[in-house]
């Protein structure tokens, strides 16, 4: 799932500059974007989908995470997404606007937006 979600990343955000690093450890979709813009920049929304008809849909503040990071006029933000060649993780950057419920013993998951009143 990551390999096509990298590719619709840039291809989304072709307008932002990107940032690399050589460190393997270090996220490999990053950006520089200016310290003096109050928002993130405008991304579309990204739907995850999962058998059993279930969607995810992670709007903007859940797709770029701030690095704090500043170099000048510059910060660095990115992608709240990692690669793993032997697991998916959505973490909690992902879904800090859902609430999530574990049915361990039956092997689900429940997704359901939060109604929280910070958007």
């Amino acid at each position: 799932a990551y390999v096509p979600l990298k590719q619709q990343l840039w291809e989304a955000t072709k307008h932002l500059h990107p940032w690399r690093n050589n460190d393997s450890t270090f996220p490999e979709i990053c950006y520089n974007i200016s310290i003096y813009d109050s928002e993130l920049p405008e991304l579309p929304t990204i739907t995850f989908h999962f058998s059993g008809g279930a969607d995810l849909e992670v709007e903007a503040g859940g797709i770029l995470l701030p690095t704090g990071w500043v170099d000048g006029d510059l910060t660095t933000v990115c992608a709240a997404f990692r690669y793993s060649p032997s697991i998916n993780i959505i973490g909690n950057y992902n879904l800090q606007n859902y609430w999530v419920e574990y049915e361990s013993g039956e092997n689900r998951v429940g997704i359901a937006k939060a109604k929280c009143g910070m958007e």
